[in-house]
């Protein structure tokens, strides 16, 4: 499923009327608004996934790359944030924690180097992939960061499934975090002021896995 975060249209017409980003406090059908975007951000992400993983063709599998890359914060490069003393600093592109049965720790890499690992899996490792998650998301309380941003965290349990001659031969489930980022850009239009929420994934991390 393809959802637009926040309404394209607005964009479109009303790019580079934003004014200054305000702190403010959310209203708690803001705040039920963003935990429904965020679940259907992760809804994307998974689709994008299975995309990477079973492509037919290797410019899908890269579309489908740079359309997953969208939904993180730099884009799976590094990007800048601003610390508790007012002091923007660069920050390491998002990254991706994985599990794995040969390992007790979970394996770290930038999410792009992930994404390409996992477009090369099947074909190479397996004849099928599939890669879902619960319906229940659980999404932590939205705060309010030193830059004005919001920040929540996210949690989802995943599951890796791999085949081979049509067998299943790993099964894996993951408890993973991640954060996610919100800004809140008002536009000035003939009407009044509009608000558009953007909402970008940060690093995952497990927590908990079983196999």
């Amino acid at each position: 499923m393809k959802r637009i975060l926040f309404f394209g249209l607005f964009l479109l017409l009303l790019a580079g009327n934003a004014t200054a980003q305000e702190r403010i406090e959310l209203t708690q059908q803001e705040k039920n608004e963003l935990t429904e975007r965020i679940k259907e951000k992760l809804d994307d992400f998974q689709d994008e996934l299975n995309i990477i993983a079973n492509g037919k063709t290797t410019t899908t599998k890269k579309e489908a790359i740079r359309t997953a890359l969208e939904l993180f914060i730099g884009e799976g490069e590094s990007y800048y944030y601003l610390d508790q003393e007012g002091q923007w600093r660069p920050h390491a592109p998002v990254q991706m924690q994985t599990s794995s049965r040969r390992s007790s720790k979970p394996k770290t890499q930038s999410m792009k180097s992930y994404l390409g690992a996992l477009s090369r899996m099947r074909g190479n490792w397996y004849d099928q992939i599939v890669i879902d998650q619960a319906d229940a998301v659980r999404v932590g309380s939205i705060n309010r960061t030193a830059d004005g941003q919001y920040v929540a965290t996210a949690t989802i349990c995943q599951r890796f499934c791999g085949y081979r001659d049509g067998v299943l031969v790993i099964n894996d489930y993951d408890i993973k975090t991640t954060k996610v980022y919100i800004n809140r850009t008002v536009y000035q239009t003939p009407g009044g002021e509009v608000v558009i929420w953007e909402a970008k994934l940060g690093d995952f991390k497990v927590t908990e896995t079983w196999h």
